[in-house]
């Protein structure tokens, strides 16, 4: 029997990160949307933390592993369903953002608004205050109704070349044209090796979780 994993995101992001996870790992995707219109993901911490648990009430306990696919989610949520629901296991999208910019001189995030103004975004960001951190903060509505072009133009506007991290996950579309609009000049991460050998070691599939990136499809 496949071990389940439950992808949980905005339409966006469960789609990009499950379809990762199915082609990549023997297991069964079980796809859940953060809500309807995903309005939450603009709400205050706790907001989002109480909708997240109401959510996701129905599969704690009940599948292997749970991937929270938004930092915003991850942030707010994920330590409070880790202490309360100890036997269940959750991994989350961004985690791995302070070894990315360790031994960095410069980075800009491509982030959404709401996980900008969090206390533990902040709280991690204060951590690298030795080096030049320029953020593209991107609304709910710009990243789902915005052309490619705009998106790109707003993402890479006065930024000469470096490290670009995308931090929110339905921005994972328009990677390989900033790339290319980029080519050497600029380094294009995102977060999904990190999470792929977390979810690995979550469901201790052993062998899969040393994929290098260009190792992982989707």
């Amino acid at each position: 029997m496949l071990k389940q994993v439950v992808v949980f995101g905005s339409k966006m992001s469960e789609s990009i990160i499950g379809k990762m996870i199915e082609v990549n790992l023997p297991v069964e995707v079980i796809k859940v949307m953060s809500s309807k219109d995903n309005d939450y993901l603009g709400g205050t911490e706790s907001e989002i933390r109480e909708q997240t648990e109401l959510i996701l009430q129905p599969f704690i306990g009940k599948v292997d592993v749970i991937i929270l696919c938004e930092p915003e989610v991850v942030f707010s949520t994920q330590a409070f369903l880790s202490r309360k629901y100890p036997r269940q296991k959750f991994v989350g999208y961004g985690q791995n953002l302070p070894n990315l910019l360790r031994n960095k001189r410069s980075a800009r995030v491509l982030l959404s608004k709401s996980v900008k103004r969090m206390t533990r975004y902040q709280e991690l960001k204060s951590e690298f205050s030795d080096m030049e951190i320029s953020e593209c903060e991107f609304s709910l509505e710009e990243r789902q109704n915005s052309k490619s072009k705009d998106l790109i133009e707003f993402a890479t506007k006065d930024f000469s070349g470096g490290l670009i991290v995308i931090y929110t996950p339905d921005l994972i579309r328009i990677k390989s044209l900033i790339e290319k609009k980029f080519t050497w000049r600029a380094d294009v991460v995102d977060m999904r090796p990190s999470l792929l050998r977390a979810t690995c070691l979550a469901l201790n599939l052993r062998g899969i979780d040393g994929k290098l990136n260009r190792d992982i499809k989707g």
